[in-house]
């Protein structure tokens, strides 16, 4: 498995991902501004994560999918690291996300992490960057 940095050509299996982990997709690729990294198996997208990034150190986590056969592996999780990873080293603080109430995959990752805290109800989070 290789996780890197999104390429244009990434686009098309991405919004295919998407659609299949129930996530809406973008609307064009230029939404795709800011961080976004994939997760590639045997030439198969099979996650990714993308944040949009302001001129402060917070930024808002808007796609974020794992292929229904690798749910459960700990890719979301691997994924989540290498973004810490990027936005510590672009000084991001902390970012938040919102999380569709049914996509329990998602929730179950975030309770797990000791960095993260629930905000007005179960579906916005923040997670602090860690040192």
């Amino acid at each position: 498995m290789i996780i890197r940095q999104y390429k244009s050509e990434d686009y098309k299996p991405m919004i295919d991902l998407l659609i299949k982990a129930n996530v809406e997709p973008p609307a064009e690729e230029s939404d795709l501004e800011g961080f976004c990294i994939v997760a590639e198996e045997e030439g198969q997208l099979i996650g990714c994560i993308w944040a949009l990034v302001g001129l402060s150190t917070q930024c808002y986590v808007d796609y974020f999918a794992i292929h229904p056969n690798y749910q459960r592996t700990k890719l979301g999780w691997n994924l989540l690291q290498v973004m810490d990873n990027a936005l510590k080293q672009a000084g991001i603080k902390r970012f938040s996300f919102y999380v569709e109430p049914d996509n329990k995959y998602f929730i179950s990752l975030m309770d797990k992490s000791d960095k993260i805290t629930k905000l007005r109800d179960l579906k916005f989070f923040r997670r602090e960057i860690g040192d």
